[in-house]
């Protein structure tokens, strides 16, 4: 599934459960879709294939188009994911119709500042994440989009391994802060004979002296594993390991045609 299609089925979330809620109310107050963004503001509108530009797009296509039967309200952390939490409550005090956001951090924010309105998010996999019970009974209020990228992190270190066979000791880019792919690539690792050093990035900052470390390391390549953090700052992140001739597999293939060596599109 493209990046595209992925945001189109948030849409379809969303449109149904704004859809209920005008039901609901019957010529009342105008629905509030309200979005909560890791990123940065002038980074989001520029790129055509941001939730911040396909999400409205795909709910105009649905008949839900903004200033005439719905609303949007928008957050951004600027890179600062220290920010979600105060940024998940003053969403949720906009008293919305229902909240989307994509990745682990910024939707358990969410679930912190409310138990009550809708939450529709993508993630690598909200049910291993922890954010819903099951896809079919949630349990709570929160739903979406499991793209399921971590069960791709191994498929990837054998797909940059057939790339770069001489290449053993690997570098692995971690999002802490995301679902863990351990076993996975632990296990294609072994199969493979390569060595993996793992350098974990628990927010943006701590990209750029991450990528200085991995660029000093000796390593033969890079498997920068699944995240959203990882994709909003994927110029920087390919510039430097493009600088240092490291080999790299990205998660999503638009990194690819923007200068990174490999990524893997989803089915």
């Amino acid at each position: 599934m493209r990046r595209r299609e992925v945001i189109a089925a948030m849409g379809c979330w969303a449109t149904f459960t704004v859809a209920r809620i005008a039901q609901a109310q019957d010529g009342g107050p105008m629905p509030v879709i309200a979005l909560l963004r890791g990123g940065r503001k002038d980074r989001e509108f520029h790129r055509a294939d941001s939730l911040t530009s396909v999400l409205p797009a795909a709910l105009k296509a649905m008949g839900w188009e903004e200033g005439r039967n719905v609303r949007f309200v928008h957050r951004w952390a600027e890179d600062h994911s220290e920010r979600l939490s105060m940024l998940a409550r003053e969403l949720v005090a906009e008293r919305p119709d229902v909240l989307v956001t994509t990745g682990d951090p910024a939707t358990k924010a969410l679930q912190v500042a409310t138990a009550t309105v809708a939450i529709v998010t993508m993630s690598d996999d909200v049910i291993g994440g922890g954010l819903a019970a099951s896809m079919a009974r949630p349990g709570g209020n929160t739903t979406g989009v499991s793209i399921l990228a971590t069960e791709l992190d191994g498929k990837r270190l054998e797909i940059l391994h057939e790339c770069v066979p001489q290449r053993r000791r690997i570098g692995v880019l971690v999002d802490a802060t995301t679902s863990s792919s351990a076993k996975a690539l632990d296990s294609t690792a072994h199969e493979l004979g390569l060595e993996l050093l793992r350098y974990f990035v628990r927010n943006p900052q701590e990209i750029r002296p991450v990528l200085d470390n991995i660029a000093a390391g000796g390593l033969g390549a890079v498997n920068v594993l699944a995240s959203p953090m990882f994709q909003q700052a994927r110029a920087e992140i390919v510039e430097s390991l493009n600088a240092a001739r490291l080999p790299a597999i990205y998660q999503w293939p638009d990194t690819a045609t923007e200068g990174g060596l490999l990524a893997t599109a989803h089915a």
